[in-house]
């Protein structure tokens, strides 16, 4: 996982089968994206500010993709 996160991702159509054939729901996709093995480049870029509007990334909205990816990627909900 990159240290800032990721924005953007472009992947081809073997991932995506790949990241399909998962079957997985209420997860995190670059996380899928990541754990299905594929080679990857990072390009790293400056983020600018958003100049308008505001994100719709709630705190909420939040927390619900920490536990939904946690579960999903963690054995330790399992023990």
């Amino acid at each position: 996982m990159p240290e800032t996160g990721s924005d953007v991702f472009l992947i081809d159509r073997k991932v995506r089968d790949a990241v399909v054939t998962m079957g997985e729901k209420n997860t995190s996709i670059f996380g899928l994206i990541l754990w299905s093995g594929f080679s990857q480049v990072l390009i790293s870029y400056k983020k600018a500010e958003r100049l308008k509007g505001k994100s719709k990334w709630t705190v909420g909205k939040k927390i619900k993709l920490f536990v939904d990816t946690f579960v999903a990627f963690s054995y330790f909900p399992i023990r």
